[in-house]
């Protein structure tokens, strides 16, 4: 007879276990920070890659419109010489033309028109973007000295609680 009801408590004890390890949150949780680390890391190579893209859009535009003249320049410069047919206006021209490619090129060199604007990543509130909030209002105390008796007790309500709050039926018979 008490036997049978100490059977029950290790019963009751094992659905408190199972129902314990279910309401384990933390690996909920922590594969969501994962999930989270991959996307802001996804996010940020995404980022990386499209201003690449940009600046290589942005600077090969002017490189190419350098050399799109050049090779006008050079066409022209070619035909001249073959033909042998030009006057000085047109060498006065095709200096003026050097000169302006000089100058392009040095400016294609030394400072581009494209500026690079970067958040430096100690200026970003990383703990702001994910963090951890307690909202529990229960706590569970630990220090609390029990006799025999009173922890049988309450373990016996917890396991009626349990029991009650569940709908689980629990029959003993002494």
């Amino acid at each position: 007879m008490l036997l049978n009801e100490l059977d029950g408590y290790v019963e009751a004890r094992n659905d408190l276990q199972d129902q314990l390890n279910k309401t384990d949150s933390r690996t909920t949780m922590l594969l969501q920070i994962d999930e989270w680390q991959r996307a802001t890391l996804e996010k940020v190579i995404q980022t990386a890659d499209q201003a690449r893209q940009q600046v290589k859009k942005l600077l090969s535009s002017d490189r190419e419109e350098i050399e799109r003249r050049f090779r006008e320049f050079s066409s022209k410069l070619n035909h001249l010489k073959e033909t042998e047919d030009f006057v000085e206006d047109e060498l006065t021209q095709l200096k003026e033309l050097v000169h302006i490619f000089k100058q392009d090129l040095k400016q294609l060199s030394e400072s581009p028109s494209v500026e690079l604007h970067i958040e430096q990543s100690d200026q970003i509130f990383w703990n702001r973007l994910i963090y951890v909030k307690d909202h529990s209002t229960a706590t569970i105390t630990t220090t609390t000295t029990w006799s025999e008796q009173d922890e049988q007790q309450a373990i016996g309500e917890l396991i009626n609680n349990f029991i009650c709050t569940n709908n689980l039926h629990f029959s003993y018979e002494p």
